[in-house]
């Protein structure tokens, strides 16, 4: 049994797909974790004539639909509404379809298939804040996302993010970094590696709470809605590699 929802405030979701019963099995399984179904689309279009109405907590997108497809309609809504996390649900479990998903804005990917605990899970995880993904595969997708967006600044051999050196850019990279504390560039890192809040907590020596709340403050001022997005932007920003940080006293 999956557990609820930890906060109280009843979270708001959309459902996007063209099939009458995937669609209620979605609305069960959204339900069941407490949160609320405010709205349904059977195709892209609909789908962003909804989301900018309704301004959901999060949208469950389909890939194969009428009038626009899902990644199409999950760019597009970004665009909009970039603070709103977006689940792609597919039958298609191709690598392909995942990078592209996650180029166009999306928080996750599952498949229609998994079992209904992981898609639980997931849609939990994500109206949390949470990682969706095990570590490993995590680490494989954004790092591949990272070099497909990479046009300048070679990775150094060596650097840590407790160090006040951080490799410029552009303005766009100054900008973020002066935004971002050193504890939340430690914290930027770790979501980077594809790891939980405990896990961060653990290594950093700080409450998972505490956690959370840099999360949450990465996200504000990085302009993404998503560990996902967050972790693909600072790394294309120069802001997280790939190594892990040293602890520095909270």
């Amino acid at each position: 049994m999956i557990p609820p929802l930890k906060e109280n405030t009843r979270r708001r979701v959309l459902i996007v797909d063209d099939h009458e019963l995937v669609r209620e099995s979605v609305r069960r399984t959204i339900e069941t974790i407490g949160a609320e179904v405010i709205g349904e689309a059977t195709n892209g279009l609909m789908a962003e004539e909804q989301a900018c109405l309704l301004k959901p907590d999060l949208i469950i997108m389909d890939i194969h639909m009428p009038q626009h497809d899902g990644i199409s309609a999950t760019g597009r809504i970004k665009k909009q509404l970039p603070e709103v996390p977006i689940i792609i649900l597919s039958a298609h479990a191709d690598r392909e379809y995942v990078v592209k998903a996650v180029k166009n804005g999306a928080a996750g990917y599952l498949l229609k298939d998994a079992t209904i605990d992981h898609i639980e899970e997931t849609i939990r995880r994500t109206l949390e804040g949470e990682e969706t993904m095990e570590a490993k595969e995590w680490r494989e997708l954004i790092w591949r996302l990272a070099d497909d967006h990479k046009t300048e600044a070679m990775k150094p051999e060596q650097l840590t993010l407790t160090t006040s050196v951080v490799p410029l850019t552009g303005e766009e990279n100054l900008i973020a970094t002066l935004q971002l504390t050193t504890r939340e560039l430690d914290v930027l890192q770790c979501v980077a590696q594809g790891w939980t809040n405990p896990e961060i907590a653990a290594k950093l020596y700080i409450s998972p709470h505490t956690v959370k709340g840099h999360v949450e403050s990465i996200l504000d001022k990085l302009g993404v809605s998503d560990r996902t997005q967050a972790a693909v932007r600072g790394i294309t920003l120069g802001l997280a590699w790939d190594h892990e940080p040293e602890p520095i006293a909270s």
